[in-house]
């Protein structure tokens, strides 16, 4: 009797140390993470990485639109602008100079179409004309000239304007066959210095006519001409 209550004690003893070891078992270990607080900790450095990557697509985009806005208008505004004022330094009622020097009838101005032409001028031209014909203007003692040619296809009526820029030119107008000729077949003469003069032609289909712009008494000077077709 008495051993099966030593053995019974022994029991008791092996059953209280073992849940005792189990306790301190437990309290070492600390409780176990809760799955939900891992998976929260887990998901919050994705998020910085998608907020990264926001930044970084903002930037570019930002840059990409700056880049394609400033390309743009530069290139428009340049392109604009420098055809605009291209565009305005040209005079709207002046032409090109044709080919020739206007020093003798070969080598005259061929102005058949009509045309404007600023700051002309006589000073430093040839004295090989003049127009002391009787069927001439005046003209005694004229100045150096220029000389201009119309040669139509068909019957034409010009009118030729002569503005002198020099108060002290007194422009002369007439027209010749050739330079070999005293004979004019249209002249005008009738203004004094600074004063324009205008004259009216009609020259046949297929032929050629010289306008001769002189100088009265010598004189000479700049001129702005306009040849134009009369209807």
């Amino acid at each position: 009797m008495e051993r099966v209550r030593k053995m019974s004690m022994r029991l008791a003893a092996a059953v209280m140390v073992v849940a005792l070891s189990g306790a301190l078992g437990c309290g070492a270990e600390g409780p176990e993470p809760d799955p939900e607080d891992v998976g929260a900790d887990i998901d919050e450095t994705p998020d910085a990485g998608d907020d990264a990557d926001a930044d970084t697509d903002g930037s570019s985009d930002a840059d990409v639109e700056g880049d394609a806005d400033s390309g743009d208008e530069g290139d428009a505004d340049g392109g604009d602008e420098g055809d605009a004022d291209g565009g305005s330094d040209v005079e709207e009622d002046a032409d090109e100079l044709p080919q020739g020097d206007g020093r003798s009838c070969e080598t005259a101005f061929d102005v058949s179409q009509g045309i404007v032409l600023e700051e002309q001028t006589t000073v430093g031209g040839p004295e090989a004309q003049d127009a002391d014909d009787g069927t001439c203007p005046s003209g005694r003692l004229s100045g150096p000239e220029m000389i201009y040619r119309v040669s139509p296809a068909a019957d034409t009526a010009y009118r030729v304007h002569v503005e002198p820029l020099d108060v002290s030119f007194d422009p002369m107008i007439y027209v010749r066959t050739d330079c070999s000729t005293q004979v004019c077949e249209a002249g005008t003469v009738f203004n004094g210095p600074g004063q324009s003069e205008t004259l009216s032609f009609e020259v046949p289909g297929g032929e050629t006519r010289y306008i001769i712009v002189d100088g009265e008494l010598l004189s000479e000077g700049a001129y702005r001409l306009e040849v134009s077709i009369e209807e």
